[in-house]
């Protein structure tokens, strides 16, 4: 009886220093997810600025070409 009761605190123990390290793993990929969220959202803006710069600039040849003709 002792060493089934042992055999199952082990079990346990063994159980729960799995789920630690799976939590740590967890953790460190959301952390990553994080940063790479970060870095999508601000090339995200980073494209947008360059867009809005480029229909601006053609705007203007446009009308560069409307007052030549």
């Amino acid at each position: 009886m002792q060493l089934q009761r042992q055999m199952m605190t082990d079990s346990a123990v063994s159980g729960r220093k799995l789920a630690k390290s799976k939590l740590a793993i967890a953790k460190d990929q959301c952390a990553n997810l994080g940063r790479c969220l970060g870095a999508a959202e601000e090339s995200y803006a980073l494209v947008c600025i360059a867009r809005k710069e480029v229909e601006e600039k053609l705007k203007g040849a446009e009308s560069d070409l409307e007052n030549v003709c």
